[in-house]
């Protein structure tokens, strides 16, 4: 590494892979003086809002801590924590002190007003308060008649720095440091996003490294978007330590050009594996949000809404996978589409249910036969007649004509748009003359859906209406529900939901009617999620 005035160096690594260690060992390679290390453990704290050194005792502790940075101790005990804090504050208030001496001697020399040295000469003060602008701070820094540091929040009464906000502290302390260092300092920082947000972060080390090209940085962090601050940063990419007793022994390291992503593995080991996200409709309270929750534990079910919602959410993360750390999945309802667009959605990770909507899961065949058992279980019944009872009160109810024809009037509504987009000119033949005029014939694709409806109520294929029409819109589901012994229909989905938590084979039952979601979140590999086996049986509600 060659170090010069303006370098900017991250050290980016998993925790445990030496990154404080391997700044001990540049620490020890560089000169003495103008070294300045801001360690991860640092105190954070103040015991008052003012200078608390003399001169000639800073110099005396500047020097001592100096000596303590470069000793391998320093990896992990901060000697001299309170000074540090009092060495800062000490040192700003009386540079800025300086300045106005400065100040007063150009002004008198020359004549020339203090809005004009101001503007050519930012005071320290300045400067530390465009810093924490710049950072998106709201804290604004004043220096009372008693040489006090005070923080204010626009036009509220002023308080002590002592007794501003974690985040708030450790930026002003790393920002007075940095402002009153000499030229040519290097600093070597560890961890500077301590209690600070990443919005905050970011844009508060642009400022300190933009205030002071005239020193060298080195950032030894864990947030891997830091390295992109800099245009011209460097990046060394920390892999592991090896040690003999307390002293590094050799590094595994990579150095990054400026700009350079970072390898996948080093996110991986910093972050750890991807955080995926699976988006589906409906809201928090959702009957899509409670049930795949369970069915899928390792990931983050985030309902959106509406189906183009979810197919945004996930082209969006998608497209911008250099940009962040998500994986993110889609399942939609099937809602009639053709089978050419669920391939298409499913080559981007958008899966669409292979039934009609997440009702069929609920109410389909697995979960069915899994109710009736329990009932039978908990209130002495015959499991084959509860089921054989619960499916044909469905099907009398998908049987009464005004039921039928609206839930064929519903499939056919998309079939019908798609047919007329699909037969609508282009530009080009509108100009050629070549459109021909549009006629469907809407009854007719009516009433050929409702002889396939009526064909699959008579060979009693209920699955098959469940997977072609939305039930929803029939009493299908409240009949299932009141034959299988449960008061309301929502009784029956809160014990669906309840046996998938307990029971991992009906789970993972479950599981396979999503088929390839299944297969893109859980692995083979994967070992099944334990479930608690609950001795006690649980009454139906």
């Amino acid at each position: 590494m060659t170090i010069v005035p303006g370098s900017v160096f991250y050290i980016v690594g998993p925790n445990g892979a030496g990154k404080s260690a391997l700044l001990s060992v540049i620490i020890q390679q560089l000169p003495m003086t103008l070294i300045k290390r801001i360690s991860a453990h640092r105190q954070n704290w103040l015991s008052g809002d003012g200078a608390t050194f003399a001169p000639f005792q800073r110099h005396t502790y500047e020097s001592s801590i100096l000596t303590h940075s470069r000793n391998h101790r320093a990896r992990y005990i901060e000697e001299h924590a309170g000074e540090r804090i009092g060495l800062a504050i000490s040192s700003f208030i009386s540079k800025e002190n300086h300045w106005h001496r400065e100040l007063i001697k150009a002004c008198e020399a020359s004549g020339e007003s203090v809005e004009s040295y101001k503007r050519k000469n930012p005071s320290p003060l300045q400067d530390l308060n465009e810093i924490l602008r710049q950072g998106a701070l709201s804290v604004q820094i004043e220096i009372t008649d008693d040489d006090l540091l005070k923080g204010c929040h626009g036009d509220t009464t002023l308080i002590g720095v002592s007794k501003l906000s974690d985040g708030e502290r450790n930026a002003i302390l790393l920002a007075t440091d940095v402002v009153s260092a000499r030229a040519g300092t290097i600093f070597l920082v560890d961890e500077p996003e301590r209690h600070l947000h990443r919005s905050i972060t970011e844009p508060l080390l642009a400022a300190l490294f933009k205030r002071r090209p005239d020193c060298a940085f080195i950032i030894g962090t864990h947030e891997i978007a830091l390295p992109t601050v800099e245009e011209g940063a460097s990046t060394l990419i920390l892999r592991s330590c090896t040690w003999a007793g307390e002293e590094p022994q050799s590094f595994d390291l990579e150095l990054l050009e400026p700009r350079s992503d970072l390898p996948q593995d080093l996110r991986a080991a910093i972050l750890g594996s991807r955080k995926r996200i699976l988006f589906v409709e409906g809201d928090e309270t959702s009957l899509d949000r409670r049930l795949y929750g369970i069915l899928f534990p390792t990931v983050s079910v985030t309902p959106k809404g509406g189906c183009p919602n979810v197919i945004e959410a996930v082209r969006g993360l998608r497209s911008a996978e250099n940009l962040h750390w998500v994986e993110a999945f889609g399942l939609v309802d099937r809602d009639n589409r053709p089978e050419e667009e669920v391939e298409k959605l499913a080559t981007e990770h958008i899966h669409a249910l292979s039934v009609c909507s997440i009702e069929s899961l609920y109410f389909g065949r697995v979960a069915r036969e899994a109710m009736a058992k329990q009932q039978a279980e908990h209130q002495g019944k015959d499991a084959s007649k509860l089921l054989e009872a619960c499916e044909a009160a469905a099907l009398k109810a998908l049987s009464d004509p005004n039921t039928m024809r609206n839930l064929c009037a519903l499939r056919c509504e998309r079939k019908a748009r798609d047919s007329v987009f699909g037969c609508l000119p282009k530009a080009k033949d509108l100009l050629e003359g070549t459109a021909t005029p549009i006629t469907l014939d809407f009854e007719t694709v009516l009433n050929d859906e409702i002889e396939v409806f009526e064909s699959l109520v008579r060979d009693k294929k209920l699955d098959e209406l469940m997977t072609r029409y939305q039930l929803r819109k029939s009493g299908c589901y409240g009949a299932i529900s009141t034959k299988l012994l449960f008061p309301a229909k929502e009784n029956y989905e809160n014990a669906v939901v309840a046996l998938c938590q307990r029971d991992a084979s009906f789970c993972a039952a479950l599981r396979k009617v999503l088929g390839p979601l299944t297969n893109e979140l859980i692995s083979e590999e994967e070992p099944e999620r334990a479930i608690k086996t609950i001795e006690k049986p649980v009454a139906a509600a």
